[in-house]
């Protein structure tokens, strides 16, 4: 619709999902790389391959960086990258271990949606760091997935657990260098029978600049659509710190239909002084499901915030 383009490429010993290769992340929000763990730790064995990914998306929203952005501040973007890898997984259940290490390059330039202003009219290197020069990064990252859930396309009870390390060296200095902590809790209770189920989720992202560095804009960690508090924009707030937080009671009409009650809470920061619950912004919403035994085929979530209502519309569990 917008032009947006991707492409992907793995070539080795690919884990395979249900007889496919794994399912890719379309948009640039997903955190990274705790997404693609999670959609390999249920597939048992080793695996080594590499891996080739180019993305094109030229209308990218940039509201400016934390809590207190405007929404009336938005403006316009179009990020290129491509992601050369090589990834070794292998599963001892229920643990799953990811290693993974690449080059990204990544270019910014101006965003073709007419409504809103370019990024680099209205920014610089001081508000939107990286805008003037994208660096190539040399990445190493590691990760692991703890899976005890009944039936993690469909979960009803049970837990999971994902952790990952991420460190990202710029190759032309030391201007834009940082690591990724990443953190991702899950817990379902069933409240008498699979019908009626709790889902709380709790994830943390934290990015440390070194000394002298900063996390280039668009990669920030972001809150707004995606996967976290989808009652805003996509993008709507960024920092070098996120804390979020969901909850859902899902109900299940019969065995292929689930309605859901959706709560979501979160904030972003830029320092570990500010990791509390206190300044939180909310999401809430209802949410339709349609399932099969084994997994979320596709669901609509109606989500409301102080800024805006949204519909998410996508294939596959909210979490």
């Amino acid at each position: 619709m917008y032009g947006d383009q991707y492409y992907d490429v793995q070539v080795g010993l690919v884990p395979p999902l249900d007889e496919h290769l794994p399912r890719v992340s379309w948009g640039t929000s997903a955190p990274f790389p705790l997404s693609d763990l999670e959609r390999t730790a249920v597939v048992p064995g080793f695996d080594i391959y590499a891996s080739a990914r180019y993305r094109d998306y030229p209308r990218e929203r940039f509201y400016g960086i934390g809590a207190t952005s405007s929404r009336l501040d938005r403006t316009d973007y179009r990020m290129q990258d491509g992601l050369y890898e090589g990834i070794v997984r292998f599963r001892i259940a229920p643990l799953s271990f990811m290693f993974r290490a690449g080059l990204l390059q990544t270019s910014i330039r101006p965003g073709t949606d007419s409504a809103f202003p370019d990024t680099g009219i209205s920014n610089d290197e001081t508000t939107a760091p990286g805008l003037l020069r994208a660096p190539d990064f040399v990445h190493l990252s590691a990760g692991a997935w703890l899976e005890l859930r009944d039936e993690p396309g469909n979960p009803h009870r049970g837990a999971s657990v994902g952790v990952a390390f991420s460190r990202l060296d710029d190759r032309l200095g030391n201007t834009y260098q940082f690591s990724r902590t990443l953190v991702d809790v899950r817990e379902y209770m069933s409240l008498g029978s699979n019908r009626h189920v709790v889902a709380l989720r709790q994830v943390a992202s934290l990015e440390e600049p070194d000394a002298g560095s900063r996390v280039p804009f668009y990669m920030l960690s972001t809150l707004g659509s995606g996967s976290f508090l989808r009652g805003y924009d996509s993008f709507r707030f960024r920092d070098e710190k996120l804390l979020a937080l969901a909850g859902e009671y899902r109900f299940e009409v019969v065995p292929k239909v689930e309605l859901a009650l959706i709560y979501e809470t979160g904030k972003v920061f830029p320092t570990m002084s500010e990791f509390d619950l206190r300044h939180l912004l909310h999401s809430w919403g209802v949410g339709i499901r349609l399932k099969s035994l084994r997994e979320v085929r596709l669901r609509l979530d109606v989500m409301h915030s102080a800024e805006s209502t949204r519909v998410d519309v996508k294939f596959g569990p909210s979490f």
